[in-house]
């Protein structure tokens, strides 16, 4: 999935390529404060088409606590 910004590295060999981005997001144990983190998205290319994509994750918010 394209990008607008500019990844920070690029990557390739054979039919895979690699783009790694640096982010920032509320941190969910404190939305008071960012923190940075660096997402990646690896695709397969096939005669000039990608057939394959993966990409990456970041923090998730805590889970809701359990009723008693």
């Amino acid at each position: 999935m394209p990008r607008s910004e500019t990844p920070v590295l690029a990557t390739s060999q054979g039919d895979i390529v690699t783009l790694v981005f640096e982010r920032q997001a509320p941190d969910p144990q404190d939305p008071s404060e960012n923190y940075k983190y660096n997402s990646i998205d690896i695709f397969r290319v096939s005669n000039g088409k990608i057939v394959e994509h993966w990409d990456g994750s970041k923090k998730d918010p805590p889970a809701p606590q359990k009723k008693k």
